[in-house]
Order: structure tokens, then C-alpha cells, then sequence
């Protein structure tokens, strides 16, 4: 049972209790007059299970996580080990903060996972969609690499004219011809699921463990860190289309009902280190999850203590780049 079921239960208590003294004082009095006491009985049992209902009580919270090791368009040397880390470490505190196991999806390389295809992940976003309703919170986590890339054919222009794509497990190398990366989940795609979601009254909170997060490397590998995202080069994507527009301006994400939590601005790349530092049961982890996680572990609950908590965590470690970015105001519905 989550903490918001739980504070809810107690107020629907004593709604409850409100209420049934209210029908039996209605009762007593009608009974000494000539109204029916049915009538005004079921009138008050039927604004009760109304209010039931409609409260947050009765909410409930899907979440959809996703990790993304090993890419199929990319070398051996730019493969991860993280994800699949983040996505166990993401799963436990949600389960944690009383998110049933059975609303947890995850999609990784891990053995009791579906492999993160586009497809799956794409089947697994429609899913989600389906089972959330008014007043749900859905928890969508990425970790993986990201990647910049020229717009698709026919997308809403975008200043830059660059689209970020989280590369799926089966992403495959750049079709010139029809200008698209083959399997990346697009930064519109997503945006449009969530848009959706939003739509009908259900609240999103994101998690974007991947370079250019903010806009939606991991580099040479080194002995304790290393770096999520891919040159588009890697991808077949000619260097030159690409870094022409790097320094355009980007258009402001769209935040209504939604808090983003992202690792990265656009230009930027994000790590994974051994984790926690110098523990015999360190990970790697994303450093972004590792600090979204923590926040979640101390009680965070809204936009602002998750901004203020994770700024923290970079501060005492001294890290100054990447600039992890939280999107979005009000509760994160957890």
C-alpha cells in the first residue's frame, strides 16, 4: 500500500464516518416526519460512493522502465552496464514507496526482462497508456545512450533541427535515403505519449538517464567512469549535419501535468560510476539515477525537493558537468 493510499485511506475514514452519522441522523429525523428515510438514504449513500471515487485514494501509479545496454548499430567498446543496474535500482524504491510489482514493467537485457526492442518498448508504452486513468500517476524511466540526429521528414520543425533519440536495443544504422535512424524511439513519439496521458488527466513523471536529455556520450571506457550517448557518427549520421546546428536555440519542453527529471541539457553527456563510492557492493550506475533514486528513498515528493535534492548530491561530489535539469512543478504523484 503506498504512503498516498495510506494518508487517503485515513481521510476516507473519517469521510466515511462523517457520512454514515450524517444517514443516520437523517434517517432518525425523517423518521419522525412524513419524508421517506429511504429515499434520503440512498441520496447519501450515492454521494459517499461519488466521493470515494473521485479520491485520490483510489489512484494508483504504472510505471514503464526501460534499459538499453547493448545496441545493435554500435560497437562492442560503446556498450553499457549501467541500465540494467538503474533499471533494478528504479524498480525496488518504487516498490518501496508501495507501487505494486505488477504495475512495474521493465524492459532490459536482464534475464526475467523483455529485450528493449523498439517494438516492445513501443507495445509496452500502449499498454501503460490503456491501463492509466484520470488521477493515475505513470513513471517512465530511460537509461541508456542518446543521440542527436537531422529531423525526420515531415516533423514539426525544431530550431535546432535535431531530433534526440534513445536507442533501442535493435536501433539500426542511419537510412539515408529515408532520412531516419531505423528503430530509435523519437523525442516526438515520446512526447506524444505522454501528451496523451496528460490529455485525460493522468500525471507523468520522467526519468532521462541519457545524453541530451534535455532536448528529449558514452565515450572510451575509462577505470571508474564513463560516459551515456554516442557521436551520431557512430550511427553513419555525416558529422557535419549534425554539429552545424549544435548551438541553435532549443524550444522549451512541454511541462503541464508532467515533472521530467533529465540527466543532461541538450549538448551534454551524462556518466556511470561504480556506485556507491567504495562499497564492496558498488554498481555501475547512471549518476543521475543513482541521485533521482536517493531523493526518492529520503521522501521526496515534488518538482522542487527533487531539483533541490539532486543539485545537492552533484554539489557535495563536485561535480559541475553535466547540469542534471528537473522540468515541471507540483507533486510527482508518488
Amino acid at each position: 500500500m503506498s504512503r498516498e493510499f495510506r494518508g487517503s485511506g485515513n481521510r476516507l475514514i473519517g469521510m466515511i464516518s462523517r457520512v454514515a452519522k450524517l444517514t443516520m441522523h437523517t434517517i432518525n429525523g425523517a423518521s419522525r416526519s412524513k419524508h421517506d428515510p429511504g429515499r434520503w438514504l440512498l441520496a447519501l449513500l450515492g454521494c459517499a460512493w461519488s466521493l470515494l471515487l473521485t479520491s485520490p485514494a483510489w489512484a494508483d501509479t504504472h510505471a514503464l522502465l526501460v534499459a538499453v545496454g547493448k545496441v545493435q548499430a554500435l560497437p562492442a567498446r560503446l556498450w553499457l552496464r549501467g541500465p540494467e543496474n538503474d533499471v533494478a535500482l528504479m524498480r525496488a524504491v518504487l516498490q518501496e514507496r508501495g507501487v505494486p510489482a505488477q504495475n512495474i514493467a521493465s524492459l532490459s537485457a536482464a534475464r526475467s526482462d523483455t529485450p528493449a526492442t523498439h517494438a516492445a518498448i513501443t507495445q509496452a508504452m500502449a499498454h501503460v497508456a490503456q491501463r492509466a486513468h484520470a488521477g493515475d500517476t505513470v513513471v517512465l524511466h530511460l537509461a541508456g545512450h542518446g543521440v542527436q540526429v537531422p529531423q525526420r521528414p515531415g516533423a514539426e520543425a525544431e530550431p535546432d533541427g535535431l531530433d534526440e533519440v534513445f536507442l533501442t536495443a535493435d536501433t539500426q544504422a542511419w537510412n539515408a535515403a529515408q532520412g531516419v535512424l531505423p528503430q530509435g524511439l523519437y523525442d516526438h513519439d515520446i512526447g506524444a505519449w505522454m501528451n496523451a496521458l496528460v490529455a485525460r488527466g493522468v500525471r507523468v513523471f520522467g526519468v532521462f538517464d541519457t545524453c541530451h536529455a534535455s532536448g528529449m556520450h558514452r565515450g572510451a571506457p575509462g577505470a571508474s567512469t564513463r560516459w551515456r550517448g554516442v557521436a551520431a557518427a557512430e550511427l553513419g549520421v555525416p558529422a557535419h549535419i549534425t554539429t552545424r546546428r549544435a548551438q541553435a536555440a532549443l524550444r522549451a519542453p512541454t511541462t503541464n501535468g508532467r515533472v521530467l527529471a533529465l540527466a543532461a541539457r541538450a549538448h551534454e553527456s551524462t556518466p556511470e560510476e561504480w556506485l556507491p563510492k567504495g562499497s564492496p557492493q558498488a554498481r555501475l550506475h547512471g549518476v543521475f539515477t543513482y541521485a533521482v533514486v536517493q531523493g526518492l528513498r529520503e521522501g521526496v515528493a515534488d518538482a522542487s525537493a527533487m531539483r533541490q535534492t539532486v543539485a545537492k548530491q552533484y554539489a557535495v561530489t563536485g561535480r559541475a558537468s553535466p547540469v542534471p535539469v528537473v522540468l515541471g512543478d507540483g507533486a510527482l504523484g508518488l
